[in-house]
């Protein structure tokens, strides 16, 4: 070697030194690779509904907030749930009310929750009181930001953690509380008084909830609730234009009839501002920009761990490669001594990947070494020509590939932020399938020795070796080059996008209101 290949790999080596040792860059290339499966936060934290199996005492507005949207999903899912419980869920809205006077969510699910044991004029009485609030929270941010805070402290400071957070954001609460302004409307008209009052404590109880959604999904809600406050009874939905206008001037007129005006022009004010709601993107559009943003962070803090992986697989076969070479690799291959190896070798394929299919094939490549040839040339250096080459190279680049989906699904980070993309999920449901693949390839690498050894008259144990050492080199190069250069760009990206993620699970309508 030359002195500028020796500078240029000293440059390397202190390079990588560097980046394993900074604090701001270790994180992003070797935490991975000691982060694997599903986060004990994600299966355990109590921020999660799904994690609680029976409901803690309320002490805090967040256990409050978090009994409210288990009413919420019993309503959603149709579960008997008897007087007593609903009375327990009545009175921890009602605390919640007490600690959060101001907040017309609390208010709003206490008559949810009247109207679902069947006391309909005590939810109408409660959702009057809701109006007279002056703004709406359902809690879930805090308790999502929380939950965020804990990835963090369980698997590192990295962006990655703001995806299953907004992942983990629902309108069950929102649901419901559209599900009582539907049943207002069937049954209040727009000639009576005690019915418009009805009627306006809708608008401005959608108002309240647009003005304090914290995602597009939730706003979207709002905007329905809004819109059919001014619906006739027997109408549940209006899809034209024009009879929207109609419905909600025949409610501003009503309003005015009774000389109420100032509601009249809140009941106005209200749905221009619903019409403006439209410059925002829809909640699938809002949910795929999210993703893709989160797509970008979780790749970006990958490929660092990805680029570790590769070389340690290179080393790994520069290891065996070396392990080999102390042996008489010109003695043709003992019987016992492969099949002890195809044994040894398919165990842990099994365990990782429990299919046959790879575990099989891996073992038969290993086994095929015994074809080695009868005479073999007696030149010292081995050279299978520009054929084997290429399919080193093919081989070589199918693991890389096959090596980065399975550290992009099997680590933390991806396990937790990857399973709400449909398509992903669809495509790799799990990184075992990835793993196979890459034991496939391997299969193939060491199988295709025996035709390269009977070509050229090598034994096949001095194919295997050549082979290790070639592709293992090649492996070392690629992750070191790799990680060098991946790990600053994660670092901008995750410092860049990371920010954006965070916005979108602070206040998402916001965030587009002051960036579009």
């Amino acid at each position: 070697m030359n002195v500028f290949g020796r500078v240029a790999i000293g440059a390397a080596l202190g390079a990588l030194a560097t980046l394993l040792l900074h604090p701001a860059s270790r994180n992003r290339l070797y935490s991975g690779l000691f982060n694997w499966g599903p986060s004990l936060v994600t299966q355990q934290g109590p921020e999660l509904l799904a994690n609680i199996g029976r409901l803690p005492q309320p002490r805090s507005i967040d256990d409050a907030s978090l009994w409210m949207e288990a009413g919420a999903l019993r309503i959603l899912a149709r579960r008997t749930t008897t007087v007593k419980e609903w009375q327990s869920f009545i009175r921890t809205a009602r605390a919640g009310s007490e600690l959060e006077p101001d907040n017309a969510f609390w208010p709003q699910m206490e008559a949810v929750f009247s109207l679902a044991r069947g006391d309909r004029p005590t939810g109408w009485t409660h959702w009057r009181a809701a109006a007279r609030r002056t703004r709406w929270d359902d809690g879930q941010t805090r308790r999502l930001e929380k939950y965020a805070q804990k990835l963090q402290q369980a698997h590192g400071r990295a962006s990655w953690v703001y995806i299953p957070a907004y992942d983990a954001r629902t309108t069950n609460t929102s649901r419901v509380i559209e599900w009582f302004a539907r049943d207002l409307v069937r049954a209040t008209n727009l000639d009576r008084a005690r019915d418009l009052e009805l009627r306006h404590a809708t608008v401005v109880n959608g108002r309240l909830m647009r003005e304090g959604a914290r995602s597009i999904r939730v706003g979207e809600v709002a905007l329905a609730i809004v819109e059919l406050s001014s619906y006739p009874p027997d109408l549940l939905s209006i899809t034209s234009p024009r009879k929207l206008l109609i419905a909600r001037s025949d409610l501003y007129h009503a309003l005015l009839s009774q000389k109420w005006d100032v509601r009249a022009e809140e009941v106005d004010r209200a749905f221009r501002e619903n019409d403006g709601w439209f410059g925002f993107p829809t909640g699938q559009e809002a949910e795929t920009g999210a993703r893709l943003v989160g797509f970008s962070v979780l790749v970006a803090n990958s490929s660092g761990t990805i680029s570790i992986a590769i070389a340690l697989l290179g080393v790994a076969l520069r290891l065996f490669g070396g392990l080999l070479n102390r042996h008489d690799l010109t003695a043709k291959p003992r019987v016992g001594s492969v099949a002890l190896a195809a044994i040894v070798a398919a165990v842990p394929v099994w365990t990782l990947t429990a299919s046959w299919l790879p575990t099989a094939l891996l073992a038969a490549s290993i086994i095929s070494l015994l074809a080695s040839p009868e005479h073999i040339r007696s030149r010292a250096t081995v050279n299978a020509g520009y054929l084997h080459s290429f399919s080193l190279g093919v081989v070589g680049l199918g693991l890389v590939l096959a090596l980065a989906v399975s550290v992009l699904l099997g680590t933390t980070p991806g396990y937790e932020s990857l399973n709400s993309i449909p398509w992903i999920t669809e495509l790799l449901s799990n990184p075992q399938e990835a793993i196979s693949v890459a034991v496939i390839l391997l299969a193939i690498f060491v199988g295709m020795s025996p035709a390269f050894a009977w070509v050229h008259r090598f034994s096949t144990l001095q194919i295997v070796t050549r082979s290790a050492d070639r592709l293992g080199r090649a492996l070392v190069v690629v992750g070191v080059v790799l990680a060098i250069v991946s790990a600053p760009i994660a670092l901008v990206t995750d410092r860049e996008l990371g920010n954006r993620l965070a916005q979108l699970v602070n206040n998402e309508p916001v965030y587009y209101y002051v960036n579009d």
